[in-house]
């Protein structure tokens, strides 16, 4: 598989990092099924950044 943004994925997690600013990157396939790992990843990136506030 050809990922067409690799380039622009890994430019903008390098900006994101520099500035430590908190993002949440899935790889995960959009089906049915994957929608409970999506919503736990997507639920556990939220906590961290609640966690992140009140430190």
């Amino acid at each position: 598989m050809c990922d067409l943004w690799a380039f622009e994925h890994f430019l903008m997690r390098k900006r994101l990092h520099e500035n430590n600013v908190p993002f949440l990157e899935l790889e995960v396939d959009y089906t049915p099924e994957g929608q409970g790992q999506i919503k736990t990843r997507v639920q556990a990136f939220v906590e961290s950044l609640a966690d992140r506030q009140t430190a």
